[in-house]
């Protein structure tokens, strides 16, 4: 069936149409939504132009809780879906656009000017709009959120101190890995996996002026600076290791580098809390916090994409000094 030429007038017409059937859902929408459905036009023309304008707009008038952007991608996901269900002969109620099964069979029709990636896209949005609009037996359950994982608590200087002293008592070359993961995580807040690749030609001793370490790669590498206390350990496990010689192991794929190490430990004594290379990044993470050292110096020096983890550590620190001074809080002196 070969689509009409729509005159002037019935594009008055359908933008009559159109506005008095989307007032009804209009309501809950924002005023620059409002406007923008006000103006929309479908890109190819639709079987039935007035329908099918009235029928985007019925499934658009729901969906204030999209984002801008997402608004006007979800208009055209839609008016493609409308466009499909008119040349199908399905009913374009936007309670049968916004089934599940509609959108499955909408999606086993080809579209040969849309690329796989696109099409993809577009179900995913279409799926999701319907499953707010429109939820019911026929939906597919929503997925559950996966929390965010808290980072490990840092060790107290009670700890750290156990850990070190056990540490330096472990018999050869056991202490100087010890003595390495210990400084470089401790001290510089080397990553679990950071660990594997690390070397001997990683590092710059510049003696008083402490030891530089390399850490990462790409969007995360950094140059920094072990903290002055940890200088001493991490010395110890740099002794006698070559410039390309790998600190800890011989294999760069190995994983769970910290865990071996500490397995093969001799526990001797029963103060000794369960090591982590995690806990000693956090308790180097809550180190920097407590000195007048700003949050995005810190982001940089640990290499992190959000501050997400300085909240965890900032609740921990807050449990460990609850009544903070008023003159800190005030700030310096005049």
């Amino acid at each position: 069936m070969a689509v009409r030429k729509h005159t002037k007038a019935a594009a008055r017409r359908a933008a009559s149409a159109y506005a008095a059937q989307a007032r009804d859902g209009m309501g809950t929408l924002r005023p620059d939504y409002v406007d923008y459905l006000s103006k929309w036009r479908p890109t190819e023309p639709f079987r039935d132009h007035e329908t099918g304008v009235a029928a985007v707009a019925a499934v658009m008038s729901r969906a204030g809780h999209l984002a801008p952007a997402n608004f006007r991608k979800h208009c055209s996901d839609v008016s493609a879906l409308v466009r499909w269900a008119q040349d199908a002969g399905v009913d374009t109620s936007w309670q049968n656009l916004m089934s599940h099964d509609t959108i499955h069979a909408f999606s086993a029709t080809p579209e040969p000017s849309q690329s796989e990636r696109h099409r993809a896209d577009r179900m995913r949005r279409l799926k999701a709009l319907a499953t707010h609009l429109n939820p019911g037996p026929a939906a597919p359950p929503r997925p559950v959120p996966i929390s965010h994982r808290a980072v490990q608590d840092p060790y107290t200087h009670a700890e750290m101190a156990a850990i070190v002293r056990i540490a330096r008592m472990q018999p050869g070359s056991l202490k100087r890995e010890l003595a390495g993961i210990i400084g470089v995580c401790r001290g510089a807040g080397a990553g679990a996996t950071e660990l594997r690749a690390l070397t001997g030609g990683h590092f710059t001793d510049l003696g008083d002026e402490g030891i530089q370490v390399t850490l990462g790669h790409g969007l995360s590498e950094r140059t920094i600076p072990v903290r002055r206390a940890w200088e001493e350990l991490m010395r110890e496990g740099l002794d006698g290791v070559r410039s390309g010689q790998l600190l800890f192991g011989t294999k760069v794929d190995r994983r769970n580098v910290a865990a071996s190490v500490f397995a093969r430990m001799q526990v001797l004594g029963t103060d000794l809390p369960p090591l982590h290379a995690s806990r000693l990044r956090s308790t180097w993470l809550a180190d920097l916090m407590t000195d007048a050292i700003p949050v995005q110096v810190i982001m940089h020096a640990a290499g992190l994409q959000s501050a997400r983890s300085l909240t965890d550590i900032a609740t921990w620190l807050q449990r460990q000094n609850p009544d903070t001074p008023a003159s800190v809080l005030r700030g310096g002196s005049r």
